[in-house]
């Protein structure tokens, strides 16, 4: 299966278990990887027969924005689920990381989850 991937996608959002955590936005990257068969939009060159990565950016910052995240596996889910409703793709794989996780201990904490239409 071919991959159509976007790292590094930055949001902020309100996301954490405290209530001091939710009080300000925080910055979660999101990596977002497509299963999807590109062959057809290869042999034709025309953006018609896959997925566009600018489309999924804006669309996951619009499902990311609707709601407030206690945690990063919810919030990973939810985008994971909308993914696959919106667009013609077989799985969906996530890294969402959170910077301010850990401050001054690592870079970042994260999840990743695979989902599949087959799920």
């Amino acid at each position: 299966m071919d991959r159509i991937f976007i790292r590094g996608a930055r949001f902020q959002l309100h996301i954490g278990v405290s209530g001091q955590e939710r009080e300000h936005p925080r910055e979660v990257i999101v990596d977002i990887e497509l299963g999807v068969d590109t062959s057809k939009a290869a042999g034709e060159d025309d953006l018609a027969f896959t997925v566009c990565y600018d489309e999924v950016q804006r669309f996951a910052a619009e499902v990311l924005s609707r709601r407030r995240y206690h945690l990063l596996e919810a919030l990973a889910g939810d985008l994971a689920g909308e993914i696959l409703r919106r667009f013609e793709v077989e799985e969906v794989f996530l890294r969402v990381k959170k910077p301010s996780a850990l401050p001054g201990r690592a870079d970042c904490a994260g999840v990743e989850i695979t989902r599949s239409r087959h799920d």
